[in-house]
């Protein structure tokens, strides 16, 4: 009875214990939430300092006067204020985060790197004018803006030129180059040089020495060079491309003595409101976690305009990140970074550049507009893209299950100048993804791209995305003449394990889909319509000693539609021998259409090119074959396509055809025009098709209703998603 008690008295004593831990850790928590606070600032505030509290009726002038920042706080700015400088940004704790955020009503508050220039001299009669004061302190300037426009250096040749203003050069090291067609005059020393090193390389240098035929520089040029002549590069950022002719109003160079020249022509620049960037950066931290920034529109830096390493459990949302002179938001070594609901607009490198071991992104529901949309302000090796991620990294921070999955859907992306997605590693989807409109300023990039050369990857997801529109950027480079130098969908260089479903790519001058020296991909329900080369598989060995190979390849169930008689539906390509190309993988369940009269219903060829070391890989060519499915070419050949089709009907235009998708998130009805429309399985359509979210169609008109239609693309509301 006693040991009873006793026993009794210990689990009362032990619950007690636990109940007053229980109790302590609430009231922990409960004085930790209490101390937080917050703090408002005003940039309007017309108190003094000193009756400055940061409440909301006696906020903070600026940042500078913040007490010690604790797990918890709220740090708001004013509504329609601007707040010039690199904004501090402290740690919370987890459930605990600090908050950078907005309060009252109007327009975003602005933090802005920018400057307003306001004191001009006349500089010549060549209508270009000269600030009176140096602008900036940095060394170098990236941004300026007029009248609130991201607006280029000006430059010689000018790109509305032949070839897009490129000039060819005769010969080219990684620190000098020679034109013999140009002289020493006018003098370039002290401009900068913009160099196309290869087709994804565009590099750009302060000019060392201009003498006579030769520009020389300091520092090597980025990336392994293609030397071949035919390659571009134009001079910028110096008085003499100011004068010369086709300078537009606005242009402007940067001098050694840190003043701003812009060409006004025949106007004023009292009609202009420029502003130059006098700081490289709005963000910059290391070591930074649980953070949530929201509602600010962040405008106008030199450089990167967010930075942060090593850093995790970071939020934005609901923000805006206009005019940098470099990637909006750069990430290094980072994990569970959410990016969602924001506008990138007019950045000069990257939208969003995750790299060195980034993992666990959710970048969703963002919109990008006119991403890198200069040659002479984009710099370095895969700059260009509006989203670039990958988890690659020499050390150990790596993705290694799927609770590292990085997640980018329901992007909008108008306009990148390279590209618009760009992956690598292991563990990251993009998905339900729209790219409008990429590869103006240099290519050998893609819609979307992977690549992985080097490392093994696995666990990628490329589903339901749509990708229209590319014109490539050809000129500056030999291979005018060649558009395979541009993909919508691009698997490259080791891209093994991906899997890419009911993606729809459409109008690339260059391939639609391009898989090349990569296995154990996946592609299902995908449909690529009015591309110069609509589908390429091909094993070029990027490394003889150790070549890699193309296997596992499942093709199922995609549609490979030309629009035109240029365009084939599909290129299967090697270095071995043919036979090689059975080995590539099992496809079946296609359809390859090439619908117009009097053709080959589907030009599929297979083309054999021998390797040779040392050889220049695009001047080998033998034992090409041509063939139609189910025909005594492409069929019998690879023993593939076995249940595969070709199209259903026949046109004699491709006023006959109608190809429409849907980017949104909601199901969809169209108006068709007159007459009978057939998909290429055979079903009917008369007057409305429905379509289901990121979805596309292609229609054959079977029966005519009076006039034909001319081609139809709708192009899509490029509104943000719910």
């Amino acid at each position: 009875m006693q040991q009873e008690h006793h026993r009794e008295h210990y689990k009362f004593t032990i619950n007690s214990l636990f109940l007053k831990v229980k109790i302590t850790i609430l009231l922990l928590i409960f004085s930790i939430n209490s101390f937080a606070a917050t703090y408002y600032i005003s940039s309007s505030y017309t108190g003094s300092n000193g009756t400055s509290n940061g409440s909301q009726s006696r906020p903070y002038i600026s940042w500078a006067h913040l007490p010690t920042i604790v797990a918890g706080d709220f740090i708001l700015f004013k509504r329609g204020e601007s707040f010039l400088g690199t904004l501090p940004i402290q740690s919370g704790s987890k459930g605990n985060p600090i908050t950078y955020g907005a309060y009252d009503t109007g327009d975003l508050p602005i933090i802005t790197g920018l400057t307003q220039v306001t004191a001009w001299n006349t500089k010549d009669a060549n209508g270009i004018v000269e600030s009176t004061n140096a602008v900036s302190a940095l060394n170098t300037l990236q941004m300026v803006t007029i009248n609130d426009l991201n607006t280029p250096k000006a430059r010689f040749p000018k790109r509305k030129t032949s070839n897009k203003g490129w000039r060819n050069f005769t010969s080219r090291t990684t620190t000098s180059l020679t034109d013999n067609t140009i002289s020493g005059k006018p003098n370039f020393t002290g401009g900068e040089i913009v160099v196309r090193v290869r087709h994804d390389i565009i590099d750009r240098r302060v000019i060392d020495n201009h003498a006579g035929s030769m520009f020389t520089w300091a520092t090597s040029l980025s990336g392994v060079h293609d030397n071949r002549i035919g390659f571009g590069y134009f001079l910028q950022n110096h008085y003499e491309a100011l004068k010369a002719s086709g300078t537009a109003v606005g242009e402007w160079a940067y001098t050694s003595t840190n003043k701003l020249q812009v060409y006004v022509g025949a106007g004023n620049i009292s009609s202009l409101t420029v502003r130059a960037a006098s700081v490289d950066r709005l963000i910059d931290a290391g070591g930074k976690s649980f953070i949530t920034i929201q509602d600010i529109h962040f405008s106008g830096s030199n450089d990167r305009m967010v930075k942060l390493t090593t850093s995790n459990n970071i939020t934005f949302q609901n923000c805006r990140f206009n005019n940098s002179g470099g990637t909006a938001m750069y990430f290094g070594d980072s994990h569970t970074i959410s990016i969602l609901n924001n506008e990138f607009n007019n950045n000069n490198q990257f939208g969003i550049n995750g790299e060195y071991g980034c993992r666990r992104f959710m970048v969703k529901n963002n919109t990008f507009t006119n991403t890198a949309q200069y040659e002479g302000m984009i710099h370095g090796g895969y700059g260009g893209n509006a989203i670039y991620v990958t988890d690659l990294f020499s050390g150990s921070h790596t993705a290694t299950s799927l609770a590292d999955t990085t997640i980018i859907e329901g992007n909008n992306i108008i306009r990148a100048g390279a590209g618009g997605i760009r992956i690598s590693g292991s563990y990251i989807k993009a998905i339900k993804n729209f790219v409008y409109d990429f590869s103006f300023v240099k290519d050998d990039v893609g819609g979307i791209y992977c690549a992985d050369q080097g490392t093994v990857s696995t666990n990628r997801e490329i589903s339901n995305n749509i990708i229209d529109y590319s014109l490539g950027a050809f000129e500056g480079t030999p291979d005018a003449a060649d558009t395979d130098w541009n993909a919508g969908l691009y698997f490259d260089d080791e891209s093994n394990f991906v899997i890419a479903n009911n993606n729809t790519v459409s109008r690339v001058k260059g391939i639609g889909f391009f898989i090349q020296r990569s296995n154990n991909v996946s592609a299902s329900g995908n449909t690529i319509y009015d591309c110069d080369r609509i589908f390429r598989l091909q094993y070029v060995p990027l490394h003889t000693s150790n070549p890699e190979t193309v296997h596992s390849i499942t093709l199922n169930n995609n549609i490979f539609f030309s629009r035109l008689a240029s365009q084939n539906t599909a290129y299967f390509s090697t270095r071995l021998e043919q036979s090689d190309i059975r080995n590539f993988g099992t496809l079946t369940n296609n359809v390859y259409a090439r619908p117009i009269s009097g053709l080959d219903p589907e030009h599929i060829i297979t083309h054999t090119k021998i390797w040779v070391t040392g050889s220049d890989q695009r001047t080998r060519s033998l034992n090409k074959v041509t063939g139609s499915i189910k025909t005594e070419g492409w069929n019998q050949f690879s023993l593939q396509d076995l249940n595969s089709i070709n199209s259903p009907n026949t046109i004699y235009s491709d006023n006959q055809l109608y190809f429409n998708y849907n980017n949104t998130y909601s199901l969809e009805s169209f108006i068709l025009p007159s007459g009978t429309w057939t998909d290429v399985r055979g079903n009917s359509f008369l007057g409305i098709i429905l379509l289901q979210p990121f979805t596309s169609a292609v229609l054959i008109r079977t029966s005519v209703e009076g006039a034909p239609p001319s081609n139809i693309y709708y192009i899509k509301k490029f509104n943000k998603r719910n």
